[in-house]
């Protein structure tokens, strides 16, 4: 969005300020951008006057008062602030940082950048809320497919058969990062079953997830492992779906044993004498 700007009492060339999508202000002089540097909450440009001499001007821009043009004191508006009803329209999609905390922080934040780029538009007040609420829409749309695909890869993760004996550690674990092995040769852990989280209105929180997890993995390990495996050395480690794969659908909670000091197993748990 471009908007043209002459220095007060007319002493200098015509100035176009272009806004980014994101807000990002880039002033030019008969096509040629001036570079600016940071002052405060605004910006620096040098301004070549028609008489040869040069000036400053700084440019503040905020969603409350408009953009603002400083010269030698003098604050001209250049563009209007933005009414209070439309930066509630604006801020709508911030509201994904509630439900999808980073990846909805980041989504949200561009759909408020967009919003507020309309907002400060030539449309008709009908049509920037229309287009302002179909910009949140998007952005919701988009968080939710951006949930869906991380749930259904994570998802295929979590998915490892039952018996699968892997080559990781804990922390490795945590960070979704395993290779499997034979049971045979030596490794950290084994996965020994899997649970489904019952059906709930909401996500339920991750203390629920891990409290379930806790009793039903026991029970996943009491049926998988043979009588004679001395548990005394084994630990637990779960995979359970956060807020974002529970709501692309992922309830899957998957059991992995590690032993407890880091030593390594050499048969399968479901074998005597391992």
């Amino acid at each position: 969005m471009a908007t043209t700007f002459i220095l007060p009492g007319g002493a200098g060339p015509e100035l176009t300020i272009e806004r980014t999508w994101l807000g990002a202000l880039h002033l030019f002089v008969a096509g040629r951008e001036i570079p600016g540097r940071r002052q405060g909450r605004g910006r620096v440009y040098t301004i070549p006057l028609t008489d040869g001499t040069l000036t400053e001007i700084t440019l503040r821009s905020t969603a409350t008062a408009g953009l603002i043009a400083s010269v030698g004191g003098r604050d001209t508006t250049i563009e209007p602030p933005i009414p209070r009803a439309l930066q509630v329209l604006s801020a709508l999609p911030v509201g994904l940082i509630a439900v999808g905390g980073l990846t909805g922080g980041l989504v949200g934040g561009a759909g408020m950048a967009v919003n507020q780029l309309v907002a400060r538009g030539g449309l008709r007040l009908s049509a920037k809320v229309g287009a302002m609420l179909g910009v949140t829409a998007l952005a919701v749309g988009i968080w939710l497919a951006i949930a869906i695909a991380l749930g259904t890869a994570l998802r295929g993760q979590q998915s490892l058969a039952i018996g699968s004996c892997l080559t990781s550690t804990a922390d490795q674990l945590s960070k979704g990062t395993w290779k499997t092995a034979a049971c045979s040769s030596p490794h950290d852990g084994e996965v020994v079953g899997a649970a489904t989280y019952p059906a709930a209105p909401a996500y339920p929180g991750s203390a629920a997830i891990r409290a379930f997890a806790e009793a039903g993995c026991v029970g996943e390990i009491t049926r998988y492992a043979a009588p004679t495996i001395d548990p005394s050395n084994l630990g637990l480690f779960f995979f359970g779906p956060d807020e974002g794969q529970w709501a692309s659908g992922d309830r899957l909670i998957t059991c992995v044993v590690l032993t407890n000091d880091g030593s390594k197993l050499t048969r399968s748990l479901a074998v005597a004498g391992a």
